[in-house]
C-alpha cells in the first residue's frame, strides 16, 4: 500500500514542523502505511490533514493506542485491526460514525494513552449530568484532551455573557427607580444590588442540556462562542438572550459561521411574501432552519405559495400563519408538499388546513385521500357517464362529447 501524493506533501510539511517526524523518506512511507492499515486509506488522509504531527509517533505505539481506545469504546466500524491484510477499501466504506472515524478526526488522541484521557470523558459526562456515561463519553472523544476543569470554566463565562444584557438591564432599572425615589447614593447603591441578585434568566443547567444535546461546542474556544453568538445577534438583529436560547434550543447553530448564518438568513428573509420581521420570528421559533440550504427552502416556500394561490381558505391561511407553524411545516419533505398538489388538484377542495394535509401520517393521509380525492372524481365520473346516457336515450348524440369533456 503506497501514499499518495497528498500524504507525501503532508508528512513533508509535518517533517518541517518539528513534530519528531523522521527525516528517512522510506520511514515515513512505511509510517503512512501504517496509519492507513490502522484507520483505512481515507481515515488516514483526514487525519493526516488535521495533525500530520501523528507520523512522529512509531506504527507500534499508534496501534498499542488504538487497541486501548477499542478496549474501552469497542469496535463499531464492522472491520478488524488483527488482520493486516484487510484492504483499504472495506476499511474506508466503514461506518463513518465509528471509532475509527472520530479517532481520524481527532488524529492526537491516538498519541497519547488512552487510560490517561478516558477518566476526563467520563468526568465531563458527570459534569453535564449525562444519564448514559459510556455513549456520551464515546460521542465525546474529541473532547478528551481537555481538562474537565477547564470545559467547566467556559461554561461559566458562556453562562455570564448569555446573562450579561439582562443583568445590565435589570441594574439600570435598580438606578432609574432609585433616581424617581430620590434615593441618597447609598440607598441608590443598596436598590442596585438589590436589582442585580434577580434570578439570571440562563442557568447552568440549560448549559448542561445544551452539551448532552451537541457537546462539540464545548471544543471552541471562549472568544470564538462569544463571537458566533454575536454575529448571530447581529444576523437576526434581535437581543441576546433571543441569540442565546436559539443556542440552547439547536447548539450545532454555533458551528456555523457568522458569514454563513448572515447569508442563510438573508436568504430566508428574501423569500417573496414572507417578509424580513417574520422571517426572523421563523428562525426564532425553530432555528434548526439554518442547517438548510436556501435552495431547499425556496423550493419549500414557492410550493406553499403554489398550493394557496389554487384556495382562497389555504391563501388567508399562509398570510395569518403563526411563525411557529410556518417553521413547523417548512422543513418537512418532498413527498409531504406533493400532497398539496394533490388536494389541490381535485375539483372540490375538502376542508382541511394546509398545515393538517402536511403534517397527517402516511395512513391518515392515504385514508384520506381514498375519501376525498379519489371517490369523488370516480362518481363525478359515474354522473357524467348516467348524464350521457340519458341525452344519448333522448336521442341527443352528444353524451360521448360530455364524457370526453368531462375526462
Amino acid at each position: 500500500m503506497r501514499s499518495s501524493r497528498g500524504d507525501a506533501t503532508l508528512a513533508a510539511a509535518a517533517q518541517r514542523g518539528g513534530y519528531g517526524v523522521p527525516s528517512d523518506a522510506a520511514e515515513v512511507e512505511q509510517r503512512v502505511a501504517a496509519l492507513q492499515r490502522l484507520l483505512g486509506e481515507a481515515g488516514a488522509a483526514r487525519a493526516l490533514q488535521r495533525w500530520p504531527g501523528i507520523l512522529g509517533s512509531s506504527p507500534e505505539l499508534l496501534a498499542l493506542h488504538l487497541a486501548q481506545w477499542l478496549f474501552f469504546f469497542g469496535d463499531d466500524d464492522n472491520t478488524t485491526t488483527t488482520t493486516t491484510t484487510t484492504s483499504s477499501s472495506s476499511r474506508s466504506s466503514s461506518n463513518e460514525s465509528g471509532l475509527r472515524a472520530r479517532l481520524a478526526a481527532s488524529p492526537q488522541l491516538l498519541a497519547v494513552d488512552a487510560e490517561h484521557l478516558v477518566g476526563n470523558l467520563y468526568e465531563l459526562g458527570a459534569m453535564v449530568q449525562a444519564e448514559d456515561l459510556d455513549t456520551f463519553a464515546r460521542r465525546a472523544m474529541q473532547l478528551a484532551l481537555a481538562r474537565p476543569s477547564t470545559l467547566q470554566q467556559k461554561m461559566r463565562r458562556l453562562l455570564l455573557l448569555l446573562n450579561s444584557e439582562g443583568q445590565r438591564a435589570a441594574e439600570a432599572a435598580g438606578a432609574a427607580a432609585a433616581a424617581a425615589a430620590g434615593e441618597d447614593a447609598a440607598t441608590a447603591s443598596a436598590r442596585r444590588r438589590t436589582a442585580s441578585l434577580v434570578a439570571p434568566e440562563f442557568s447552568l443547567a440549560q448549559l448542561q442540556a445544551a452539551a448532552r444535546r451537541d457537546h462539540r461546542w464545548l471544543a471552541m474556544s471562549s472568544e470564538a462562542l462569544q463571537a458566533r453568538l454575536l454575529g448571530l445577534q447581529q444576523a437576526l438583529g434581535v437581543s441576546m438572550s433571543v441569540a442565546g436560547r436559539l443556542f440552547l434550543k439547536q447548539p450545532s447553530i454555533l458551528h456555523k459561521s457568522s458569514s454563513l448564518l448572515q447569508q442563510r438568513i438573508a436568504s430566508l428573509q428574501a423569500l417573496p411574501g414572507l417578509g424580513q420581521q417574520r422571517a426572523v420570528h421563523v428562525v426564532v421559533a425553530f432555528p434548526a432552519l439554518l442547517n438548510l440550504q436556501p435552495e431547499v427552502l425556496q423550493e419549500r416556500w414557492q410550493l406553499l405559495q403554489q398550493a394557496a394561490a389554487t384556495s382562497p381558505a389555504w391563501q388567508q391561511q399562509l398570510s395569518a400563519m403563526p411563525a411557529a407553524t410556518l417553521a413547523s411545516i417548512l422543513p418537512l419533505s418532498s413527498s409531504r408538499y406533493s400532497r398539496l398538489q394533490q388536494v389541490a388538484a381535485c375539483r372540490q377542495q375538502p376542508r382541511r388546513t394546509m398545515r393538517g394535509v402536511l403534517c397527517m401520517s402516511e395512513a391518515a393521509f392515504e385514508a384520506f385521500a381514498g375519501r376525498h380525492l379519489h371517490a369523488p372524481q370516480q362518481s363525478n365520473r359515474a354522473t357524467a357517464a348516467a348524464a350521457a346516457a340519458a341525452a344519448a336515450a333522448a336521442g341527443g348524440g352528444r353524451g360521448e362529447m360530455l364524457l370526453d369533456g368531462e375526462g
